[in-house]
């Protein structure tokens, strides 16, 4: 029998309880296309949250949208501690009172506020200038309470070069750690804004350098794993695993935990791989309870098939000298960008694609 290459309940999901946001980031990959009325309730989120603490899922990201933006976050919030489930939330800061601080701080929550940059102008596509005093304000008065307190950043190109300047004031803000996520393609990152926006090569190999330096300079801060150095330093990452006279298989494709060991529920209830795939239903939970969704949907089983695959179903890696050490990069990437779910990934600089642009 063949081995099964996900878990019998995930052990992380992010629920995005809301598609209301005051900002509009030029780059959200949330698909806002969920009408207010046919969001989830206060009791339908409780139920939701029933049924994954009953199937023992450790990890569970509120976001929106904007989290805070939703009716009934005060009254969420106070149900929280009922769960055995670790609770975190993803906010863009800006609509954080102290009132809220407070009740947050009475919780367990940790809390991701996103900022792209150690300046107004490098905030301000999320809805202007000003936005960025909101945010650092969000900060002090969370890390003041004692909360848990981690950066979420989006490298694009614009962002890319002062990403050291970023780390130092994280490092005055005193947060707790700093999570760098790539640029995705989806929603309003279509595929011209994710190609003319991802970072360039030459600036990832610049930041590369900032983020080891970083690791080291700054201990007390937490650096989550970063998925943006996957096609970084190819030949090199070679030579240290392979030996050029042996032949090897090529690696498993893309093996994030999407479908497999983590999912995400939109506003509306629909169950979907990942936040990338939003517009990729694989069941509803007004439909079917949530262990029969992930069980049995066709789509996730889809998603679970391409895992088991090897870097040489994309054609134009077939032949790559580094297929041992690369995975071929995000597959919901591609599946939005090229519309196939087996392209060559944009961005990798060694494929025949378009590839990374210095420009």
């Amino acid at each position: 029998m063949e081995k099964k290459n996900w878990l019998d309940a995930p052990d992380s999901v992010a629920f995005n309880v809301t598609n209301k946001c005051n900002l509009k980031c030029e780059y959200c990959f949330q698909n806002n296309n969920t009408k207010i009325s046919q969001e989830a309730s206060f009791e339908e989120v409780i139920s939701v949250l029933n049924q994954l603490d009953s199937l023992k899922v450790s990890d569970v990201l509120l976001e929106g949208g904007e989290i805070f933006a939703s009716p009934f976050i005060e009254k969420l919030l106070c149900k929280l501690d009922n769960y055995k489930i670790k609770f975190h939330v993803i906010t863009n800061g800006t609509l954080l009172t102290p009132e809220l601080v407070d009740k947050i701080s009475q919780t367990n929550l940790s809390i991701g506020v996103s900022l792209d940059g150690h300046t107004p102008e490098l905030n301000s596509q999320r809805g202007g200038k000003e936005v960025y005093y909101k945010i650092l304000s969000a900060i002090e008065m969370l890390v003041s309470r004692g909360i848990t307190t981690y950066v979420n950043c989006t490298v694009t190109k614009n962002n890319a070069d002062s990403l050291d300047q970023l780390i130092e004031l994280c490092n005055k803000l005193n947060v707790h750690g700093i999570v760098f996520q790539r640029l995705h393609c989806s929603a309003k990152a279509d595929k011209n804004y994710f190609y003319n926006n991802s970072i360039s090569y030459s600036q990832l190999v610049g930041f590369n350098s900032i983020y080891e330096r970083a690791k080291s300079k700054y201990p007390h801060i937490y650096f989550m794993e970063c998925e943006l150095f996957c096609f970084l330093d190819a030949p090199e990452r070679y030579l240290k695993v392979c030996n050029p006279d042996f032949e090897y298989k090529p690696k498993e494709i893309f093996r994030c935990a999407a479908g497999r060991k983590f999912c995400v529920i939109t506003p509306n209830l629909d169950v979907v791989p990942c936040g990338i795939l939003e517009d990729y239903p694989c069941g509803n939970l007004r439909e079917n309870s949530f262990i029969e969704i992930w069980q049995n949907s066709e789509r996730l089983n889809f998603i679970r098939h391409i895992s088991k695959l090897r870097v040489d179903e994309i054609s134009m890696c077939r032949d790559c000298t580094y297929n041992p050490i690369c995975d071929g990069g995000c597959r919901a990437d591609m599946f939005h960008y090229a519309e196939a779910w087996l392209a060559p990934h944009f961005l990798c600089p060694n494929s025949k694609s378009e590839g990374y642009k210095d420009s």
